[in-house]
């Protein structure tokens, strides 16, 4: 068995023991008590834009970034 078809054998039982943890039903009313999803054009137009950022030590097809982390 390769790999890949042990993982994919890993998912498939995990996948079914959380299917079988939570009824439908569960699943359901979970969905529906979450707050209704953020407008992502909206949050840029109500004002000042705020940044998200992440250093990498290197990138997968880079080599490593120069300096040190």
């Amino acid at each position: 068995m390769s790999v890949l078809e042990r993982i994919i054998a890993y998912k498939r039982q995990e996948a079914a023991a959380r299917k079988a943890a939570a009824s439908q039903a569960e699943i359901d009313a979970k969905a529906r008590a979450q707050d209704a999803p953020r407008s992502f054009a909206r949050a840029l137009e109500a004002g000042p834009l705020g940044l998200i950022a992440e250093i990498k030590k290197a990138s997968p097809s880079k080599r490593p970034h120069p300096r040190r982390f």
